[in-house]
C-alpha cells in the first residue's frame, strides 16, 4: 500500500497515530484505471521499491506507466498487459450516465444531514465501521467480491450500461461488508476501469477479486478512521438512486445511504 512507504521513514513513537488512516487514501480506493491497480499490488507485495511515488506514476502516460510497471510485474510473475490505442471516450465523468437514475427518485426524497428520506422509507448515512463491529467471516478468504458475470454483447451498449450499475451496486454493498464504505470509487470511476480492462482484454471479475482481497488485508492491519459524516454542503441532486442504494458523490468522494429495513 502507497502509505507503507510513509510509515518506514516514520518514529516508532508516532506509528500507532500514522496507522489512523482516513480510507480513501487506501491505495486500492484511489485506484482508478488498470496500470493503477497494478501498481497497487506491487505496493502491497513489497515489489514497488524501484516504483515512483503514487501520484508521480499517475501523472505518466499509459506507455510510460506499463514500462514502469514491466519489471516489477515479470519478477513476481503477474500478467501484465500493454496499452491498446483507442479512439473511444472513456471519460469518468458520471453526470450524463447516473441521470438515468435521478429522474423519479430525486423528486420524492430530500436529504437531510445524514439521512435521505423518502415517501416511504428512511435511507442512513453509512460510515466506515471498526472490525469488531463487522460479520465474523467479513474480512476472511469466505467473503469473496464474487463480481456478477457479464455475458452479453460489448457493442450492446444498453446492456452494458445495465451491466455496470448493476455491478456497482454489488461492488458497493461488498464494500459496506467489510466496513470500507467512505473508500468506494465513483460511479464514472467505475464505468471507466470496466471499459479500461476490457480494452486491454483483462478480466474484469478477476481483477476486482484480486482489489477486495488486498483491500481486506489492508483492513485487517490498518487502523481505519471512521465516524465521519457527509458534509453539510451536500444536496440531493448530489445523489442517486439504485436498487438498494443512494449514492451521493461530492469533491470526487463518495457518501453511501442505505435502508436498515
Amino acid at each position: 500500500m502507497v502509505l507503507r512507504m510513509l510509515f518506514k521513514v516514520l518514529p516508532v513513537g508516532l506509528l500507532l497515530m500514522a496507522n489512523l488512516v482516513s480510507a480513501e487514501r487506501l491505495c486500492f480506493s484511489i485506484a482508478k484505471t488498470y496500470y493503477e491497480q497494478l501498481y497497487c499490488e506491487l505496493e502491497f507485495r513489497g515489489a514497488g521499491s524501484s516504483l515512483p511515488g503514487f501520484y508521480d506514476f499517475q501523472r505518466n502516460n499509459e506507455m510510460t506507466q506499463a514500462l514502469l510497471l514491466k519489471g516489477p510485474v515479470k519478477r513476481l510473475g503477474v500478467d501484465l498487459a500493454m496499452p491498446v490505442s483507442s479512439t473511444k471516450n472513456t471519460s469518468s465523468d458520471t453526470s450524463a450516465t447516473v441521470q438515468i437514475f435521478n429522474d423519479v427518485a430525486q423528486n420524492s426524497c430530500a436529504l437531510i444531514g445524514p439521512t435521505i428520506k423518502c415517501d416511504s422509507r428512511t435511507y442512513h448515512y453509512s460510515p466506515n465501521q471498526r472490525n469488531a463491529s463487522l460479520h465474523g467471516e467479513a474480512l476472511t478468504d469466505k467473503n469473496l467480491m464474487n463480481m456478477p458475470a457479464f455475458t452479453a454483447s460489448r457493442s450492446d451498449e444498453l446492456a452494458v450500461n445495465g451491466y455496470v450499475a448493476t455491478a456497482y451496486e454489488h461492488y458497493l454493498e461488498k464494500m459496506l461488508s467489510i466496513g470500507l464504505a467512505e473508500a468506494t470509487m465513483s460511479y464514472g470511476s467505475f464505468a471507466y476501469l470496466f471499459d479500461d480492462l476490457n480494452k486491454k482484454d483483462v478480466d474484469f471479475n478477476a481483477r476486482f477479486e484480486k482489489m477486495f482481497f488486498y483491500l481486506k488485508k489492508d483492513k485487517q492491519q490498518l487502523a481505519i478512521s471512521v465516524g465521519r459524516q457527509p458534509p453539510a454542503t451536500l444536496v440531493i441532486d448530489d445523489c442517486f438512486f439504485l436498487q438498494r442504494l443512494w449514492v451521493c458523490e461530492r469533491a470526487r468522494k463518495n457518501y453511501l445511504y442505505k435502508s436498515t429495513d
